[in-house]
């Protein structure tokens, strides 16, 4: 049976407001009474319950990564659309950089942590995720099947083969990403070591 990793990632949020109320009171003011709200039907003003959102989900054995995207938590189209669907070995673990646009794929196949440049596109029929096409290894020879990222931007990873749960800063992303190194380039290096 193929297991399947989910992510939601949500794109922007909406603020839900109860028109003709006081928000510190809940209560009614004077002016609402007068334009001839209703008292005891307030009306509520929710263009929509969620903000726009997408599910992400890796598929090992597809060797893919696909999207749908969701309102109020059903999908739009009953179907999913292909994101990532070449260069992929085995990817199971996903994390998304909401500040920076970066999906993180933990590839346990190809034994690397990938990242991806995702934009949303609006095409007239509707939202759809799209990648720039450049597929950047950050770290390589990693036993994971697990991926993180926390909201400075480091990325955490687990790894199977030596039993630890690995950081790699953001600043050595954006090395990675101008060319200065290569994830070959990079080694792990113990927090007790790091200080010594």
């Amino acid at each position: 049976m193929s297991r399947l990793l989910l992510l939601l990632a949500t794109l922007r949020a909406h603020a839900v407001s109860l028109q003709g109320t006081s928000r510190r009171s809940g209560f009614m003011s004077t002016a609402t009474l007068a334009r001839g709200v209703d008292y005891f039907n307030p009306t509520f003003v929710a263009p929509q319950l969620t903000p726009k959102q997408f599910l992400i989900i890796s598929s090992p054995s597809e060797q893919k990564i696909v999207y749908t995207e969701l309102k109020n938590f059903k999908a739009t189209t009953g179907r999913t659309f292909a994101l990532i669907d070449s260069g992929l070995s085995e990817p199971q673990g996903l994390a998304l950089d909401h500040d920076r646009g970066a999906l993180y794929v933990a590839d346990k196949g190809a034994k690397k942590i990938l990242r991806f440049h995702v934009y949303v596109e609006d095409n007239g029929n509707g939202r759809q995720l799209v990648t720039d096409g450049v597929q950047l290894c950050v770290m390589q020879n990693a036993d994971s099947s697990w991926v993180n990222v926390d909201i400075n931007g480091d990325v955490f990873y687990s790894d199977a083969t030596t039993k630890t749960i690995n950081r790699i800063p953001v600043e050595v992303i954006d090395m990675l990403s101008k060319g200065s190194y290569s994830a070959s380039d990079l080694s792990l290096v113990s927090e007790k070591n790091f200080g010594a």
